[in-house]
């Protein structure tokens, strides 16, 4: 029975080519060889499985958002979750070409599985910091959470992502009020490698726009606590060693300038005017009121301190304006409008 019904299937799809063979030949338009004509028709049809091929992707897609949401809300049960779901891309195709490829669903996945554990690692921290005020032994937790997202968040900026500043700056601020707690186990090696990578991703971010690379290297501001305040300063001011050294070149050869790096060093001069204002403040210590006697050392070491790292930055920025003023009057300017307000 079963070898009379294959016999007849294999008949009917038989009669079937045969149909679609005659139909084929009927509709062959004038002035087409039925060379030309069936290579047409193979081009229709290799179109159409390519458009049902990304439809199967999109679904495929849809439910890997639809996992991962499932995972974040069974996750930890914080109303503000729906708050942050806006800053982060689920999607890194829009920028891409419509004639390119679809990206493959396994890379989707992985995509997806980054954004996860990225806001995983957002709520994590934040709940650590509410433990933290009732436990402040917690060191090694603290330091194994704060190092995955100190990686996760330096992964989004190199790789382009779209930014979450809004993010950046929470997580900035709740290392602000955890490092006073962490003592040795504050991850300054990783912090001071994300600086890094938020000064050179705000001069070289081309594929970000001009409000997000501001507001990028203005996050940093959150990050100016005793273990950073110093190792700020000295990358931003290397940051404008680098480019005055450009400048120079360009004066003194056929090198051209670099314009997306001349526009976006004044962000990095404006997040350097942050620092000396903060500096200062610190340095200035207690500025009214009757100041207790035992303190009255500590103050003036500090503010001898302050006046020590002021003085290195003066001589630093004198240093970046050699040779360079008549070629390029407003980056010079700029740098003496900072020294004679803040130096």
């Amino acid at each position: 029975m079963a070898r009379k019904e294959d016999l007849f299937a294999n008949t009917s799809i038989e009669h079937l080519k045969v149909a679609v063979a005659l139909a084929c030949i009927r509709s062959k338009p004038n002035g087409l060889s039925a060379r030309e004509y069936a290579e047409q028709l193979c081009a229709q049809y290799r179109a159409e499985e390519s458009r049902w091929k990304q439809k199967y992707e999109q679904a495929e897609m849809t439910i890997l958002k639809l996992k991962q949401a499932q995972e974040l809300q069974s996750f930890m049960n914080i109303s503000g979750l729906a708050d942050l779901i806006p800053f982060v891309t689920f999607d890194n195709t829009s920028s891409r070409n419509q004639n390119e490829e679809a990206m493959e669903v396994d890379e989707n996945a992985e995509h997806i599985k980054h954004n996860t554990d990225f806001i995983r690692s957002y709520l994590m921290l934040k709940q650590l910091n509410r433990e933290t005020t009732q436990k402040p032994t917690l060191g090694g937790a603290i330091h194994s959470t704060l190092s995955n997202s100190l990686y996760l968040i330096g992964r989004s900026i190199l790789e382009n992502e779209v930014l979450s500043i809004p993010i950046i700056k929470d997580y900035f601020q709740v290392i602000g009020q955890l490092s006073s707690s962490m003592a040795k186990n504050f991850p300054q090696l990783e912090v001071q490698e994300l600086v890094q990578v938020i000064i050179d991703r705000t001069l070289r971010g081309d594929k970000f726009e001009r409000k997000q690379r501001r507001e990028l290297i203005l996050t940093l501001k959150h990050l100016l606590i005793p273990q950073m305040r110093e190792h700020i300063l000295d990358s931003l001011l290397a940051a404008i060693e680098s480019f005055s050294t450009h400048l120079r070149t360009v004066t003194q050869s056929e090198t051209s300038l670099d314009t997306m790096l001349y526009e976006n060093i004044y962000y990095v001069f404006e997040m350097l005017q942050v620092v000396l204002k903060d500096l200062k403040d610190q340095g200035n210590g207690i500025t009214s009121g009757e100041v207790d006697p035992s303190q009255k050392s500590t103050i003036s070491d500090r503010r001898l301190h302050t006046v020590r790292i002021l003085s290195k930055v003066s001589e630093r920025l004198d240093k970046c304006v050699l040779y360079i003023s008549d070629s390029f009057p407003l980056f010079v300017c700029k740098i003496w409008l900072i020294k004679c307000n803040f130096l």
